[in-house]
C-alpha cells in the first residue's frame, strides 16, 4: 500500500566541528490512498474513525435508504480482491440522482469487510463512485450501516435534504506527542474563531455560513503529518524544535460539518544521516530485496529488536534515511523464516550468517555512508504440498464459494508452528478438490485452508505440516470449529494435556 507522509520543516542547528550549519528545508512525499488495510490475515485498520455524519454526508456521491434484494458474490483468488454486487431497492434517495433501483459494489473476504448483507435487510447506504469504472461502491471503513429508527444521522440527513441545518468545523489531532489543549484559528475575510482540543485530540466550532475557512492547526512538538488524501494542501507549514504548525482550507456545505484527522508523528530533527547500498546475488549481479536496518547492540536479541526496513530496487540500490547518529547492522530476513520475498535464512551484511562476523556501520550525525555490497545467500529449497479439501458431506471444495466463480480459488494461508503469520499460498488446482503449493524444506508450519460455504459464512480446517516426512497428500475437512489459528494450536495442546 502507497501512503502519503507530508514533513515540512524549518530549522537551524548549533554549529559543529567549528562550522555552522545552515537552516535546511526539507519536504517528503510519499502517496496512500486507502481507507484500510483489507488483507484478510491481519487485523482491519482504518486510516480514520468515529468520522461524524456530517462529514460522511458530505464526501458520499449518493446516500439512500433501500431494503437489500440479492447479493451477487464474486471472489476472483484468494489473493485479489474483487468487488461483489449488492442489489437494493431504494425507498428514499438523500444525496444523488438514482432510480427505484440500485446495484452497489462491496469487497466480501477480508478482515475489513464488517458488513453482512441479507436480503430483506434494509440499510442507510453511502455509495462512492469507484474511480475506475465510475460505479457506486460501499468503500471499507465509510458510514454504510443497517437502518434503524433511531439512526443518529438520520435527523442529519433529514435536514440536509431539505436545506436546513448548521455549520461547523471539526477535526481530530491523532498523535503520540500531547493531542490536549491545542490552539486552532479558524478564520475567512470577516471571521476569526479560536479554540482547542479536549483530551481526545477533537475540536468542534460553530462557524456563521457555509464557504471555505482556513484552519490553523499548532503542536507542541516537532512533526510529521501523515494523510490518507492526495487531494489535501497544507500552506504556512513550520516545525521547529518546540512546535509544529500547519494551516489548511476547510470547505463546508449548507447544513453540515468539515471534519479533518490529523494524524502527527513526532520527528527528530537531527536524524540526517543516512546509509545507501547495494544488493547482490550469490552470483555478484544486482538483485531486489527487503532489509532490515538495527541499532547494534552486543547481543543478537537486543539488536533485532525494533528496527526499520527498505527494499532494494532493479539495480540492487537501498537507502535508510533520516537516522540519528550510531551504530547500525543491516539484516536479511531477521524473523530467520523464509518467505516468497526472503527465500533466505537470517543474513547480515556483508552477506554472514553469524551475528558477531557482522558489518557493524559507524554513523555520525549528518554524514551519509555508503555500505559495502550485501551478498544474499543461495536460496533455500522449496517442496511441493498436495492437499484434498472436502465439505463436512464428503463433497469436494472446488472454489471460494457458491456464489463465486466456477474456477475461482479457495485461499491458503501459511502460519509458522507458533501461529505467527508468514504469508497467503500461491494454490495451484490439480484435480476435483485437489489442490498443490510451495513451501520451504525443512521448515514446520500450520496452514489454514478456507472457503465460503452454503450459508455465506467462511469455513475453515486446519493442519499441521512437519518438516520433514509428511504425507503425499493431506486431507482437510472444513467446518467452523476453530476461530483462528491460536484457537486451533490451543485446542492441540488440550488434547496433548488430556491424552498424559
Amino acid at each position: 500500500m502507497d501512503f502519503l507522509i507530508t514533513l515540512l520543516y524549518d530549522f537551524g542547528l548549533e554549529p559543529q566541528n567549528g562550522i555552522v550549519m545552515k537552516p535546511l528545508t526539507v519536504s517528503l512525499l510519499f502517496t496512500f490512498i486507502a481507507f484500510c488495510n483489507p488483507i484478510s490475515t491481519f487485523a482491519c485498520s482504518c486510516t480514520e474513525y468515529n468520522i461524524p455524519y456530517c462529514e460522511q454526508i458530505a464526501r458520499a456521491d449518493a446516500i439512500f435508504i433501500g431494503t437489500v434484494n440479492a447479493v451477487d458474490l464474486k471472489k476472483e483468488s484468494s489473493e485479489t480482491l474483487v468487488e461483489s454486487k449488492v442489489s437494493f431497492n431504494i425507498e428514499q434517495i438523500f444525496k444523488g440522482t438514482l432510480g427505484s433501483k440500485a446495484d452497489i459494489g462491496y469487497v466480501f473476504g477480508t478482515s475489513c469487510s464488517w458488513l453482512k448483507f441479507e436480503e430483506g435487510d434494509r440499510w442507510i447506504v453511502y455509495g462512492y463512485k469507484n474511480s475506475s469504472n465510475g460505479r457506486l461502491s460501499i468503500p471499507f471503513c465509510t458510514g454504510s450501516h443497517q437502518y434503524e429508527s433511531t439512526s443518529p444521522d438520520l435527523t442529519i440527513l433529514n435536514n440536509f435534504s431539505l436545506g436546513k441545518g448548521t455549520e461547523s468545523i471539526r477535526g481530530r489531532i491523532a498523535s503520540d506527542g500531547n493531542v490536549t489543549n491545542n490552539r486552532i484559528v479558524i478564520s475567512d475575510e470577516t471571521t476569526n474563531l479560536t479554540t482547542k482540543t479536549d483530551d481526545e485530540g477533537l475540536f468542534e466550532i460553530s462557524v456563521p455560513r457555509p464557504g471555505k475557512y482556513k484552519v490553523k492547526v499548532t503542536v507542541p512538538f516537532s512533526a510529521i503529518l501523515m494523510n490518507h488524501d492526495p487531494s489535501f494542501q497544507l500552506s504556512d507549514v513550520l516545525v521547529n524544535e518546540t512546535e509544529s504548525s500547519l494551516t489548511y482550507e476547510a470547505k463546508v456545505e449548507k447544513g453540515l460539518c468539515s471534519y479533518k484527522q490529523l494524524d502527527f508523528s513526532k520527528v527528530d530533527l537531527k536524524a540526517n544521516a543516512s546509509i545507501s547500498g547495494r544488493l547482490i546475488d550469490s552470483n555478484g549481479n544486482p538483485t531486489k530485496g527487503f532489509l532490515h536496518l538495527q541499532k547494534w547492540s552486543s547481543d543478537e536479541p537486543s539488536t533485532l529488536k525494533g528496527g526499520e526496513f527498505a527494499s532494494a530496487n532493479e539495480d540492487g540500490t537501498y537507502s535508510f534515511d533520516g537516522l540519528r547518529e550510531g551504530r547500525y547492522v543491516i539484516v536479511l530476513n531477521p524473523e530467520d523464516f523464509p518467505r516468497k520475498s526472503d527465500p533466505y535464512l537470517r543474513t547480515y551484511l556483508p552477506g554472514v550468517a553469524k551475528f558477531d562476523s557482522a558489518f557493524v556501520i559507524d554513523l555520525e550525525q549528518g554524514k551519509e555512508v555508503n555500505a559495502p555490497d550485501f551478498k544474499v545467500p543461495k536460496k533455500i529449497k522449496q517442496r511441493t504440498i498436495q492437499i484434498e479439501a472436502l465439505w463436512p458431506d464428503g463433497k469436494p471444495v472446488t472454489n471460494w464459494g457458491p456464489k463465486a466463480k466456477p474456477d475461482s480459488m479457495p485461499s491458503v494461508t501459511l502460519y509458522r508452528a507458533d501461529g505467527k503469520y508468514v504469508e497467503l499460498a500461491e494454490l495451484s488446482r490439480t484435480g476435483n478438490g485437489l489442490y498443490s503449493f510451495v513451501i520451504y524444506d525443512g521448515f514446520p508450519y500450520v496452514i489454514k485452508f478456507e472457503s465460503f460455504g452454503s450459508d455465506d459464512r467462511q469455513w475453515n480446517a486446519y493442519s499441521k505440516i512437519p518438516s520433514r516426512g509428511i504425507p503425499k497428500t493431506i486431507k482437510v475437512i472444513l467446518s467452523q470449529k476453530y476461530r483462528d489459528v491460536s484457537d486451533f494450536l490451543d485446542s492441540l495442546n488440550t488434547d496433548a494435556k488430556g491424552s498424559k
